[in-house]
């Protein structure tokens, strides 16, 4: 657990501590194989916050399963993006629910040991999103054939706005488009519910589009039977995208069932400006590739790879760690077609696994019924989503495919470019800090001692700090070209924290035709210069003693040009300081 986020007694709720924006990732896996029937179940996976589910379906997913022909494993990835209102009590409670939608006649939901989970991030809370939903309804229509031809797509679109934050940033007016308005990275979660009637068969596809053409590995799938109950369907996809300004985000469906028919019953989106300067990964395969019992998932294509983390070529299932230890947020999904002329059903279990074992963490399972030329369902696809934390050298994640239904001579393609990663390195998204501004504060001129730290004031009557050295009154003691002076001064650190070895500075000096130096220009204190830098047998770098009233910082001793970095971290706010010996070139 972190500060953010602490576990409740009982082991069922997880408490919200800060208010902010979160990303919310949760798993199920049920088996009814011990249950002796065919019967079918929808098990819908929700997400609950205070005990109240999540507005419209931004928090819902399902599977579909049957204890017939093995296909008897059921579960659902819901990826949720809320922005909370810490309260103090269970209204902060984050929860998951799973409630069987299909057969409810009988008890069909055995959780998997160790395959169900919940993970939760912590966002930038500065982001910019979008939430929108359509809840008029959409009547399918069509059928789609078992080949690997791509289907007839239909856009929809939006009727409601549930929140806008910056719409400079991403607008939706009305109608199909949703409008990125900035370049660069979003991450876009699209969440849709389906419904049928009847007994027969009967599946949607989805898929994203950025300004008409579609984002690679964007589809996933419905799959609903009347029978049993199980007429309704609810499916999400997560991903991230990167966009030039004023693209346009629309999302289109497609029949995926050879039993034209259905209601697209709600829809909603969520899209969160991400910040640039993160590391993101978007890989995928460009080819289809025959299904095998198992295996883990090559990807050959980058579409970015900011990390260095995948090789097309070498180990190309292989997201990599290295030294940099990132904590990866990787979300895929996957489409494929059942090309079983024949009522086979098949079941893919997507996993992840880190350096060969697995994570019981995100994994999602699809399922597909085989060319029936009426009544099959030939199309498949979900999503899967994980948090890796500290992935380090010499270790790597993987994408496993395992058939959990049928057989490896069972034929099923996935569709190139429709399997794929994304992702982004956590770690990394918080912006980075703004470089500090300086002032410099106070001064005070010293006698040179050949050592890091003066101790006599120059003057023949110690001259105050912030007190210039004028040639009137003689006590000043001004300085002859042979006399090498100590200059401590003091520098207020503006803005933003200094971190140490950051930060150089220079000295410089103007000569002016007036009492204040208001004219002239600055020059750097160098060779040859009015101003040069003195030798010493005093390491160039080394860190002083602070002497001046106002200082809490060590610089250091300066006998160059920029000075060497600083070897001391400051805060916004304090005053770090200086020592810059020089002698006069008159």
């Amino acid at each position: 657990m972190s500060a953010d986020i602490t576990r409740q007694s009982g082991n069922q709720a997880f408490r919200i501590q800060n208010t902010g924006r979160y990303l919310i990732i949760a798993n199920t896996r049920i088996n009814s194989a011990d249950q002796g029937n065919n019967n079918r179940s929808v098990m819908r996976t929700s997400i609950k916050v205070g005990g109240t589910v999540l507005p419209s379906i931004y928090g819902m997913a399902s599977g579909y399963g049957r204890d017939s022909g093995n296909a008897d494993e059921d579960g659902a990835v819901v990826v949720s993006y809320i922005d909370h209102t810490v309260v103090g009590d269970s209204s902060d409670d984050i929860t998951v629910h799973v409630q069987n939608f299909g057969d409810t006649t009988i008890a069909l939901a055995d959780e998997i040991a160790d395959q169900s989970g919940i993970q939760i991030i912590r966002l930038p809370d500065d982001s910019d999103y979008l939430q929108v939903k359509n809840t008029t309804g959409l009547t399918f229509s069509g059928t789609m054939d078992y080949s690997l031809n791509d289907p007839t797509w239909t856009e929809f679109g939006w009727t409601t706005q549930d929140v806008e934050t910056d719409s400079a940033v991403i607008e939706w007016a009305s109608g199909n488009d949703v409008t990125l308005k900035s370049a660069g990275h979003y991450m876009v979660i699209y969440s849709v519910r389906a419904d049928t009637s009847g007994t027969v068969r009967k599946g949607a596809t989805y898929r994203l589009k950025l300004s008409d053409t579609e984002i690679p590995s964007s589809r996933v799938v419905s799959y609903m039977r009347g029978s049993d109950g199980a007429v309704e369907s609810w499916v999400q996809w997560a991903g991230i995208v990167e966009a030039s300004a004023s693209d346009i985000l629309n999302i289109d469906w497609a029949p995926a069932g050879e039993s034209a028919g259905g209601t697209l019953t709600e829809a909603a989106m969520t899209v969160i400006k991400l910040p640039d300067t993160a590391d993101y990964l978007r890989i995928r395969y460009d080819s289809s590739r025959a299904g095998e019992t198992t295996g883990v998932y090559p990807f050959n294509q980058e579409d970015e790879d900011d990390a260095g983390v995948h090789d097309n070529s070498t180990n190309n299932s292989r997201i990599s760690g290295d030294s940099s230890n990132h904590d990866w947020l990787l979300l895929s999904s996957w489409f494929l077609r059942n090309t079983l002329a024949d009522s086979t059903r098949t079941t893919e279990h997507f996993r992840w696994y880190r350096t060969g074992t697995e994570i019981n963490y995100g994994s999602g399972l699809s399922f597909t019924r085989g060319d029936q030329s009426t009544t099959g369902v030939p199309a498949g696809g979900r999503n899967a989503a994980c948090v890796v934390d500290s992935l380090g050298t010499g270790e790597y994640v993987e994408v496993n495919m395992r058939l959990e239904s049928g057989t490896a001579s069972q034929s099923r393609d996935f569709i190139g470019n429709q399997v794929g990663i994304t992702g982004v390195a956590l770690d990394t998204l918080a912006a980075a800090p703004a470089d500090p501004t300086f002032t410099l504060n106070s001064y005070r001129w010293y006698v040179d001692n050949d050592g890091a730290n003066p101790t006599e004031v120059w003057g023949l009557v110690d001259l105050a700090e912030d007190e210039q050295i004028t040639a009137i009154p003689p006590f000043n003691d001004p300085p002859s070209n042979t006399q090498e002076l100590r200059l401590r001064t003091n520098i207020t650190v503006n803005t933003n924290p200094l971190s140490a070895t950051s930060q150089q500075f220079k000295l410089q000096f103007k000569t002016g035709t007036d009492g204040d130096c208001t004219t002239g220009s600055w020059t750097d204190v160098g060779a040859a210069a009015t101003w040069e830098f003195a030798s010493s047998s005093v390491t160039d770098g080394a860190v002083v003693t602070t002497a001046l009233s106002s200082s809490e910082i060590a610089g250091q001793y300066a006998k160059s040009n920029p000075t060497t970095t600083n070897t001391n971290s400051a805060t916004a706010g304090q005053e770090i300081e200086y020592d810059f010996h020089i002698i006069g070139n008159f």
